[in-house]
């Protein structure tokens, strides 16, 4: 009686562990691929504003992260997106797409 361990392999079933091993080192790839998304920088600095530019941004209490994630400059009328820091039709300098000011209109 054969032992099931000592079966010889037959071309096909080494074809099936070559094309098991592709497609789970396949599955990996786009897994570790999905999981690497590019992200917007911690903040976005505003330089070269006028003392009443940086004025309008405390009056209306910008900050780089927004606490409500429904209210996020990304979600506002007036943000204008650019890769990675975007503009804002209200506030000048850089904005940050995460952030939040009290301009907030919400899309």
């Amino acid at each position: 009686m054969p032992s099931i361990f000592l079966m010889p392999s037959t071309p096909s079933d080494s074809t099936s562990r070559r094309r098991l091993l592709l497609y789970c080192a396949s599955t990996l790839a786009l897994l570790a691929g999905a999981g690497c998304k590019r992200s917007a920088p911690a903040t976005c600095p505003a330089s070269n504003l006028s003392s009443d530019e940086l004025n309008v941004r405390t009056v209306l209490g910008y900050v780089d992260s927004s606490v409500d994630a429904a209210k996020t400059c990304a979600k506002c009328q007036q943000y204008v997106p650019a890769d990675p820091c975007g503009s804002c039709k209200v506030v000048n300098g850089a904005i940050h797409p995460d952030g939040y000011c009290r301009a907030f209109v919400a899309l």
